[in-house]
């Protein structure tokens, strides 16, 4: 309080180590106090790689930084693992068919694997058979090329894209062999051999 006024107590989350109508000092941002009318700084630290607001009163004001979660009954902030993201303290798992780096804070860092597409963050679905994808990420999966087929699901690379029959061909993304079909002036069997009209 002022000079020659009433006194207060220094409130939990704050100490004041001169005499006078200085202000109280807040505990510093990732430290908290609950003692009243502390006359030294006895902020106590929160773990390690966890914050608090200045002026926090009690250790449940701690919270571990994006990219860690609690452990240990809340003791111990822990760094996620590729395949998860944290946030609030909390540990949360990619979608099936993604992945994340580590110390990911946020789901859209989960980005489906190759052989899957899929938005950022959310549902990975297979590349059916007639396609791939090379990638990590939302990209589309790419459409085997006319004169391919692929019976593969979640193929992850273009040579999983099998030529067709000579003299025969196909429609891009062809998902069986027997999309193959013999060219103008040759006859056979859809897949099979080819042969030159007589």
């Amino acid at each position: 309080g002022p000079d020659g006024g009433t006194c207060s107590a220094c409130p939990a989350g704050t100490f004041k180590t001169a005499t006078g109508s200085a202000n109280c000092t807040l505990c510093a941002a990732g430290t908290y106090s609950a003692a009243t009318a502390a006359a030294s700084d006895v902020c106590t630290s929160c773990p390690e790689n966890a914050l608090s607001l200045p002026g926090s009163t009690d250790y449940a004001d701690c919270y571990c930084i994006d990219g860690y979660s609690w452990y240990q009954s809340n003791t111990v902030c822990l760094a996620c693992v590729a395949g998860t993201w944290c946030s609030g303290g909390t540990l949360n798992t990619c979608p099936s068919n993604s992945n994340s780096p580590a110390l990911s804070s946020v789901a859209t860092a989960c980005t489906c694997n190759e052989g899957y597409s899929g938005p950022d963050g959310g549902t990975c679905t297979v590349c059916p058979a007639g396609s791939y994808k090379d990638t990590s990420g939302s990209a589309a999966c790419t459409s085997c090329a006319a004169g391919t087929y692929s019976t593969f699901e979640g193929a992850t690379e273009v040579s999983f894209c099998f030529p067709c029959a000579p003299n025969s061909n196909s429609v891009a993304g062809a998902s069986a062999e027997t999309q193959c079909v013999c060219n103008p002036g040759y006859s056979g069997a859809d897949g099979g051999p080819c042969l030159v009209c007589q």
